[in-house]
Formats: structure tokens, sequence, C-alpha cells
């Protein structure tokens, strides 16, 4: 084997003179990667971070060149690429594997399709003399989805899903659109171990408000960077506590002649939101409520006004599973409906009632009662639910909650809870008693149909001197998120959308805001008038009007 040269032992150098591909924006031509004023410090940016961040989420806007970046790393790794800063590859420079997974195996964008993006970037280098400067660069030989190096390395694409990576020993698992899998945490789940503690993780990604690519994003900062680990120049690049590096790629921003209007020519709005301006709240679903949007949305804090009530909105399914949820609002003087907070446990918590309940209480002392001298209990509070919390849990309900008195959520919240400690000498039962919180919980509207058309209401409602009728606070972060496409129709293969909105974690809290708003401001119904021409009445015979 040839001794190591620049375009082998630095990934810049093969990317900036080695690499043809197609530039979308010319129609498909196929041109030289681009460099010059402007670009030195973007893939300078790109470079680091490719190296010295694992597991790397790039959260990328259309047309950055992100994803065909991403696939020339792949196809330089796989020819022996060498690199200090990822000492893995200065062991060995052939019998790599490198997987790259998305949504499906064959599709617009199936995993399949990006492994012909990498032959692409093959075919044209081979063609532009690439052994000239790289000599021992090997020869491969690719099938549909897969590519065989003549050093023994491998490029193989798979679809999503945990049993879809087989064993530990990747060098590299590129993941594409981890924003649009319904299997994104199960595959990055065993992607890590699959890694053998030396491969690095890359997932690639447009914005996508439910999905668990989002959550990735949107974790906390923390933990230590590793010692190898530098900042990069200009592409913002933060680090999680789940330990994920995050770089952030908005064209407009860090692209050299960027033009949304041509980038986005065409796009509907929630999907120019999404691929061009790079916005995590909207969706690849249709919106539940398009009406929504700035004008709704407050830019500080709204002050609460303690001497008014708070209206409270509970999502609380039949007996004590499922995700609870609930939101604060209050109607000020001027008439306004604020959404002030939004509390909902993450699915993986698995938090029970009276769990949530104290949670709640907490929050109301905190946020509320506290700031003005006095106790959550003080609080003028008005609660509307979900009525299936008045049902109580079946003795089919699995063994989350065995061994609880068989209460519904609405009394658990109301009355407590008492816990099952065992039995006495004389076999009479033991329990813990935990009291409860007095909150008396009004069903809200059974019909999906009714608690959006109420909301929908709301939204349209302009107040006098122009006020809107609905205003999210900042506080209620989870609220506006469902709003701008977190609470969403989700779109089937076919085109089509699903009748009722998706089931996820901003659904919980729209669910609990639609039960205040069905009975806060549901329109009245009119009786149908009855068709046909007016009846006369006639007055029995022999009677006179006096």
């Amino acid at each position: 084997m040839s001794a190591p040269n620049l375009y082998q032992t630095s990934f810049l150098a093969f990317l900036q003179g080695c690499v043809w591909t197609v530039d979308e924006a010319r129609a498909g031509e196929v041109r030289r990667w681009p460099t010059g004023p402007g670009w030195d410090d973007y893939w300078a940016d790109w470079d680091q971070a490719l190296f010295t961040c694992s597991p790397l989420l790039i959260d990328k806007t259309r047309r950055t060149m992100a994803s065909n970046t991403v696939c020339a790393f792949d196809l330089w790794l796989a020819a022996g690429g060498t690199d200090r800063r990822w000492p893995i590859l200065l062991g060995s420079q052939s019998h790599r594997l490198i997987l790259i997974q998305a949504k499906k195996l064959e599709d617009k964008v199936g995993s399949a399709e990006f492994v012909d993006r990498i032959a692409l970037m093959y075919r044209h280098a081979v063609e532009h003399g690439i052994r000239d400067r790289w000599p021992g660069f090997p020869t491969a030989v690719f099938t549909s989805g897969k590519a065989h190096f003549s050093n023994g390395s491998h490029i193989e694409a798979v679809p999503q899903g945990a049993d879809q990576i087989r064993g530990p020993g990747a060098t590299l698992i590129h993941m594409e659109e981890l924003g649009v899998m319904e299997q994104a945490e199960g595959s990055v789940s065993a992607a890590i171990p699959a890694l053998s503690g030396v491969g690095h993780l890359i997932a690639v990604t447009t914005p996508n408000a439910a999905s668990y690519a989002k959550r990735i994003r949107d974790e906390e900062l923390g933990g230590d960077h590793p010692a190898y680990f530098e900042p990069t120049r200009t592409l913002p690049l933060r680090h999680t506590k789940d330990d994920w590096f995050v770089l952030e790629v908005r064209g407009e921003r860090d692209v050299p002649g960027y033009d949304p209007k041509i980038v986005g020519k065409g796009m509907g709005r929630s999907v120019f939101r999404r691929e061009v301006q790079g916005d995590w709240t909207a969706t690849t679903g249709k919106l539940v409520y398009e009406e929504y949007g700035d004008f709704h949305r407050s830019l500080k804090p709204i002050d609460f006004d303690v001497r008014r009530p708070l209206v409270l909105g509970w999502d609380l399914p039949a007996g004590t599973g499922g995700t609870p949820a609930c939101v604060v609002t209050q109607l000020n003087t001027l008439g306004q409906w604020l959404i002030l907070s939004c509390l909902i446990p993450r699915d993986e918590e698995n938090i029970g009632v009276y769990a949530f309940g104290e949670w709640v209480a907490q929050h109301l002392h905190d946020e509320f009662a506290a700031p003005n001298g006095v106790t959550w209990q003080a609080l003028k509070l008005i609660h509307y639910g979900d009525p299936a919390g008045n049902q109580k849990p079946s003795e089919t309900q699995g063994t989350k909650n065995a061994g609880l008195e068989a209460r519904s959520a609405f009394e658990i919240l109301r009355s407590g809870e008492r816990v099952p400690l065992g039995h006495t000498e004389r076999g009479q039962p033991i329990y813990q008693e935990k009291p409860g919180f007095g909150w008396v919980i009004q069903p809200g509207e059974v019909s999906l149909t009714r608690r959006i058309a109420a909301v929908r209401a709301r939204l349209g409602l302009v107040l006098p001197e122009g006020l809107p009728g609905l205003v999210v606070c900042p506080t209620a972060k989870l609220i506006d998120e469902g709003f701008a496409g977190g609470y969403h129709f989700h779109q089937r293969s076919d085109g089509t959308f699903e009748h009722d909105p998706m089931k996820n974690r901003w659904s919980h809290g729209m669910d609990a805001l639609s039960y205040v708003a069905s009975r806060l401001f549901a329109a009245k119904e009119r009786k149908p008038k009855a068709e046909g021409p007016p009846v006369t009445r006639h007055r029995p015979p022999g009677r006179r009007r006096e």
C-alpha cells in the first residue's frame, strides 16, 4: 500500500479537489465542489464537526449540500482516508463498514439513493484523475444499495428500524432525514452499540416538529466536551446533556449566493418554513390550526392577575394510564384568552396521575401563588378535562398501576389515592392514604370536531383595538409548537391526510386546551329551519278570538 498523501490525510483537500456532484440549482448539472471566497470557513467547520463530534445531528435547510457532504465523507472513509482527530482511522485503511440508513431502502430519498450519489462521486473522481493525486485509490463495484471496494471496505444502504443494523463494527452510520423516520428512536438506540465505541454516528435532517430529531435538538446544553472537540468558526454547534452534538446549517445565513426566494419557489407555507427557513415548529403534515401565527404570540411573559380565576385544561385518559397534560389559562379584563403555561411529561417518564397532580400543584405554587404572596390553595381555579378521566381503570389494564385502589383520574385528583401496603394479621388491607388536591374537574366536550371549532373560533376573534382573542405566552412553549405544527394531520403515502390529528406529545396539550375552549367559547347550536312552505295554523271551529 502506498504512503498516505494529501487527499488521503485531508478530507477537506479531497472534498475541494476531487469531488464532483449534481447541482440542483443548475438543472442537475454535474459540477466540481464549490470553492473560493466565502466557502473556506464553511467547509472548515464541516470538516471539524465530522471528525470530532459524535453522535452528530446536522440540522440543515434545503440546498446547503449537507447530505452530499456526508456522502463525500462516506466515500473518503471507504477509500481509506486517515485523520489524527479520529484515531481509529490510523489503525487500518481498509475493511471499513459504512451503513446508510433512511426511512425506506428504495424511495426518492431512500438510503439506496444515497449510495447512487456516492457512485456518481466515485465515477467522476476517477474520470478526473484522482488516482494521479491519490495513488492506490481503490476500485469499487456499485450494485443496488451496496458498494464493495478493493481494499475490503463496504457501503450498504438499509431502511429504518433497530433490526436493520446487525452487530457491532461499523465505522460510520449515516442516517438521512432522521426527522421523518417513524422508527427514529429505535434506529438510533440500535446504532450506538453497533458503533462498538469507536465509530461515528451522523444524522442529517431538515426540521420536522413532531419528531425524535426535534427532541435531540431541543435537549438542554450540558456535558463536558471531549478533549478533541473544538468549536466551529461560523456554524452554530451545541453539545447537549444527552451527549449529542447539533450542527446548525442555514442556507440564507451560511451558504454563499443562497437565495431563499429561488430555493423556495412554488413551495407551500409549511414546506417553505421547514425546508428553507429551518423552522422546527413546521411539520410535514397538514396544520390543524392554520389560523395561528405571530399575531397570537406574546413577545414577553404575560402578567397573571391573581384576582381573576385560572382556568385549567386537563387531558387525562381513562383510568390512570397514558400521558397526562395540563394547560393553565386565564381570561383577562380585555376578554383575551391567555395561554400561560403547559405541563406534559415526556412519554418515557411514565408518570402516574397522582404524581402529575403533585407536579401541577408545585407549578401553581411556584409560578402563580408564591410571587403573589399566597399558597396555591388560595388561587381561584376552574377545571375542565377529558370526560374519559371519569372512568375507572379496568381490571385488565396491565401492571403499571397494580395494587392501587380502582379510582378514576378525576377522583384521584379530587380525593387522593389509596395505595395498598399489605394486610394485617387478621387479613384486613392496609393502605397508605395520599390526600387529594380538592380539584373538581368538569367534563369537556367529547366531540373532537366541536372542540377544534371552539379553538378555531377563538383564533379568528379580533377584539376591539385590534387585539387577538387568543394569546400564547412564551412560557407555554409546547402550546406554541402545537399550534405551529406539532399538532397536525398525518399525511398518508397516497398524499391524503388522516381524519384525526396525529397522536404525539403536542396532541396531549392541544386536547387539554380544547376541553377548556369547548366550555368557554362553544358556539350555540341553532335548530335547523324546516324546509318547504310555511305552515298555516288554523283555529278550531266555533272559537273566537277575544
